[in-house]
């Protein structure tokens, strides 16, 4: 029987969202290897929907799990992740470990999130002269800012489950 994020304890959600991560590829191959460049990756198509960056939907442990429920709930839904991810509900891993740490909540999240994207555009990062800067690219053309809009939205549709922080839309805190 499948399980649904929701069913799933913390600890095998964290698992769920790193088997995604892993079965989707490798993510440092965008250049994105650090906490930094996810970060300024996601905020970088986030920014087109609200000015609120993922940090701010990560601050806690208990949101960070409740976003990677979304997150997982909504890479079920999508019809590029959704044989993925139907596959590691069927069978969700097991981690029996009593503590959840806020930074992997977030690691895992982030990567997740890095993963998906992946699966929509090519997305570059770069460091240069101290500045991080973020490419999104389909089929090797500049992404138009509509097209990076609608990915956006449902980007942040997936993380705060269909709503925003305080319930309000994206550009809402």
């Amino acid at each position: 029987m499948r399980s649904t994020p929701e069913g799933l304890s913390d600890q095998s959600l964290i698992r769920s969202l790193q088997e995604f991560t892993e079965d989707q590829g490798e993510v440092g191959a965008a250049g994105i290897d650090d906490r930094e460049l996810a970060t300024a990756a996601i905020d970088a198509v986030l920014s087109h929907v609200t000015a609120l960056g993922i940090d701010s939907l990560l601050a806690s442990e208990e949101q960070a799990v409740t976003v990677g429920r979304n997150l997982l709930d909504g890479l079920a839904s999508d019809p590029d992740t959704a044989d993925t991810v139907g596959s590691i509900l069927d069978d969700p891993p097991v981690d029996n470990r009593m503590v959840t740490d806020s930074l992997v909540v977030s690691a895992a999240v982030l990567a997740a999130i890095v993963a998906w994207l992946q699966t929509k555009i090519d997305l570059k990062v770069h460091r240069k002269n101290g500045k991080t800067e973020v490419s999104l690219e389909i089929e090797k053309k500049p992404a138009s800012d509509s097209l990076i809009k609608q990915l956006a939205t449902t980007l942040w549709s997936m993380l705060t489950g269909g709503g925003g922080p305080g319930g309000g839309g994206p550009d809402q805190p």
